[in-house]
């Protein structure tokens, strides 16, 4: 597998130096939602004080995610061999919207990375403590689909893959569009190794897809996320088992 992504590496880079010497750039992403159903307001009657109050209780989270979604803003930066996607800071008006609850919606907390020599990807986030996620690029297995559409003025094919989201959700269906025309092996959130620049990215209810891409000459410098533990998603599954068996011991653990 790591002679077919060194192979893929090469041709990259021999497209890229045929494409005017573009050696990097930058992209920034937006999100908007899959589903208008979502804002829809809930007609179901309740019968108690607690089942009003826990309707409540959701309907304020949903608004807080419905006010923050449309303000998240992502950059994703690269050159031939490595690319780093992280949610990128925003000035916020008063009492702006909530990101952090846009961000867990949309599963883009914390530093993507990615280095295709080393097939490496690593997401470094919060989760009882800093980690850095390790996993293999190749770990990821495309289906390419004879489907079009077209993101940001270029043409992109769709291409779906698995991955793991939780022990809820531990094999998920994820959807992809990339560009050839862009040679670059690289896309949101840690999803990688297909031929071509992933501009779209559909996760669960929301699509986050590309809305301004620089590219440039000069060959930009990458540097991995250095701080918090190196652990596996073997960990991540054990951790999210053991909170699923006693949430209270966890997250009393966390404030």
């Amino acid at each position: 597998m790591k002679k077919i992504i060194l192979i893929l590496i090469t041709a990259l880079f021999s497209i890229v130096l045929s494409q005017a010497q573009v050696q990097s750039g930058e992209i920034t992403y937006k999100v908007k939602s899959l589903d208008e159903s979502q804002n829809k307001k809930d007609t179901t009657r309740v019968k108690s004080s607690a089942e009003k109050e826990a309707k409540q209780h959701l309907s304020d989270i949903y608004s807080k995610r419905d006010r923050a979604i449309p303000h998240l803003r992502f950059d994703l930066v690269f050159n031939p061999t490595e690319a780093l996607f992280q949610h990128k800071e925003s000035i916020e008006i008063d009492k702006g919207p909530d990101l952090d609850m846009g961000l867990a919606f949309v599963g883009g907390k914390g530093v993507f990375y990615t280095n295709l020599p080393e097939d490496l990807n690593i997401h470094q986030r919060e989760y009882l403590k800093l980690v850095r996620i390790q996993s293999k690029v190749s770990d990821l297995k495309w289906q390419i689909k004879n489907e079009f559409k077209t993101i940001a003025g270029y043409q992109c094919q769709k291409a779906k893959t698995n991955i793991y989201v939780n022990d809820i959700q531990p094999e998920k269906e994820v959807t992809v569009w990339f560009a050839n025309e862009l040679p670059f092996s690289f896309g949101p959130m840690g999803m990688v190794g297909l031929p071509g620049m992933i501009l779209g990215f559909e996760r669960g209810k929301y699509f986050i897809y590309a809305k301004d891409i620089k590219l440039s000459k000069h060959n930009k410098k990458i540097t991995s996320p250095k701080k918090g533990e190196k652990v596996t998603m073997d960990y991540i599954k054990d951790v999210d088992e053991k909170i699923k068996k006693n949430p209270v011991k966890y997250y009393n653990a966390e404030e």
